[in-house]
């Protein structure tokens, strides 16, 4: 069962990236540790002041293992083919060859956050999914990283991004990698889990 939300504000580049930090060392507790973020003003709880640019709200859940996260990452391939099937959605979701791999999204202190939202939209139609790779001992990089999922909320806020951090190095250095999706993604695919489970039921309850 999911834990509450745990909401977190932090104000100026190091903050920003400590509490990242923190984050993403308690999501390799064993559990996956998801959250979103969003701007707002240092005395605005509402956030309904202009931004200045070095105030950020990390809104933190667990709310599966590992391993259950691992098996819901996997299966985004799987419901992205789903997609590229339906009439609906192939006309503005381009078809990812089978050959092609997807990459990383490595985010450096001189990454423009504007571009790497666009980047992370152009990843995630394709894949329902993207890793950004980040160094955690660079607190720009950290940094920008979280901008960049600021503005995600203004382009996507229809469907928000949440992200579930790894840092398999987190006692002593490695890169830490963010998993963003879309909260909706996560809903199909428990939905989905759900409506497998009642046709077994039903066809259990049927043959008995």
């Amino acid at each position: 069962r999911a834990a509450r939300p745990v909401v977190v504000g932090a104000q100026g580049e190091a903050a920003i990236a400590r509490t990242l930090q923190a984050i993403a060392r308690a999501s390799e507790d064993g559990r996956a540790l998801e959250f979103s973020v969003r701007a707002a003003a240092e005395d605005d709880d509402e956030g309904q002041h202009p931004f200045r640019g070095d105030w950020i709200r990390f809104q933190a859940v667990s709310k599966c293992t590992w391993t259950k996260f691992r098996r819901m990452w996997d299966a985004f391939g799987k419901m992205r083919k789903a997609d590229a099937a339906s009439d609906d959605t192939s006309a503005t979701s381009p078809v990812v060859s089978s050959k092609k791999k997807q990459r990383k999204l490595k985010v450096a202190g001189h990454t423009q956050p504007g571009k790497l939202a666009k980047a992370i939209l152009n990843e995630e139609r394709q894949w329902l999914g993207v890793v950004l790779e980040v160094n955690p001992d660079d607190e720009e990089a950290m940094f920008i990283a979280m901008l960049s999922l600021c503005e995600l909320r203004d382009l996507a806020a229809e469907d928000p991004f949440v992200c579930v951090p790894r840092w398999p190095a987190a006692h002593g250095g490695g890169r830490v990698y963010l998993h963003t999706f879309r909260e909706g993604t996560s809903r199909r695919y428990e939905e989905h889990g759900q409506r497998k489970r009642r046709a077994s039921s039903e066809n259990s309850e049927t043959k008995t």
